[in-house]
């Protein structure tokens, strides 16, 4: 299972065991199940900047129970939970295409922002979804 929007992102979930209601049992969360996460997960960071709360994230993982690794205690979501969702987007969001594909490693200096923000002006990037945010990104830093 991999996310296609968010490269990884089923990293952080592919361990878990959810129980999503009282009425039903508990499962691991199936791929179109963790594409809508990570679409929450991206969703929830226009929410954060605008202190609206979380938006469809915290809709979405309401009344979950979750048990992260065998033999922990299951409980229940919380902020803390939601905030690494929210991390893992905004830190995609700041990667380079190169280094999504060679070992997920976010920008460690200033001369790969620029790179980056030179490849996001480059042609070739026609089929990049990110490319505007992360050229925004670029610019900030």
């Amino acid at each position: 299972m991999t996310s296609k929007i968010l490269p990884g992102f089923d990293s952080i979930v592919h361990e878990w065991v959810v129980k999503k209601s009282s009425a039903e049992r508990p499962m691991r969360l199936n791929e179109q199940e963790i594409e809508d996460l990570a679409k929450a997960s991206l969703e929830a960071l226009k929410h954060r900047v605008f202190g609206t709360g979380w938006g469809r994230l915290q809709e979405l993982t309401a009344g979950w129970v979750v048990q992260k690794q065998q033999g922990i205690m299951p409980q229940p979501l919380h902020e803390e939970d939601l905030q690494v969702f929210a991390s893992f987007a905004l830190e995609s969001l700041t990667r380079s295409p190169y280094a999504l594909q060679e070992g997920n490693t976010p920008l460690q200096n200033n001369n790969e922002v620029e790179s980056v923000a030179e490849e996001l002006e480059a042609p070739n990037n026609e089929g990049d979804i990110y490319k505007y945010a992360r050229a925004h990104l670029a610019s900030c830093l």
